[in-house]
């Protein structure tokens, strides 16, 4: 099941490369795709009445994929997965953190690929963003806000640290009560 669920992962990545590279030759009309992923159970079929129909996936996998892909613009990131999605799969990624996203129960963890360029971090700064996160979850504000300052200052371009430097700021300052380690979206 791992090499499955390995397939969509890389071609995640495959759609990226393509669409930079189409981006370079056409920079008058770029192409601004973001990518989220989940894995589970759907159904296909055609929905619709007479008029008019479409044949698509649905079920709760299509709409939390479609939130995981709306975390790419609050993240600064373009490919985004699922814990479950990576779950024994062998792609390198970092966690970016666990998000109890709109309309759902339970929080995902979500993970950014670090391969062709999606991450921006070198090895060091992936373990000083993983410490910082760790810090975060378990609402030691100063740490985290310490640690994601530090990150800032050496990676500014860094889409998730960027979040995470002015969220811990925010809750060093004013902690949210009942605090899960998961951020609400």
């Amino acid at each position: 099941e791992a090499a499955v669920r390995l397939r969509p992962a890389e071609a995640s990545l495959a759609i990226l490369e393509a669409v930079e590279e189409f981006n370079r030759a056409h920079a008058d009309s770029p192409l601004p795709t973001r990518v989220g992923l989940e894995t589970g159970e759907l159904l296909l079929g055609n929905i619709g009445g007479e008029q008019r129909y479409e044949y698509r996936a649905v079920g709760d996998i299509v709409n939390t994929a479609s939130r995981i892909q709306g975390l790419n613009p609050l993240l600064g990131t373009r490919v985004l997965l699922s814990a479950t999605t990576l779950a024994g799969v062998d792609l390198p990624a970092r966690d970016v953190g666990t998000f109890l996203l709109r309309g759902k129960r339970l929080p995902v963890t979500v993970l950014e690929p670090v391969a062709a360029g999606a991450c921006r971090l070198d090895s060091w700064g992936l373990a000083e963003f993983a410490a910082a996160l760790t810090a975060l979850r378990r609402g030691d504000w100063s740490a985290a806000e310490e640690g994601f300052a530090g990150l800032a200052a050496r990676f500014p371009d860094d889409g998730p640290t960027r979040y995470y430097d002015a969220l811990s700021r925010a809750m060093r300052q004013d902690p949210p009560p009942n605090w899960t380690g998961a951020v609400r979206i």
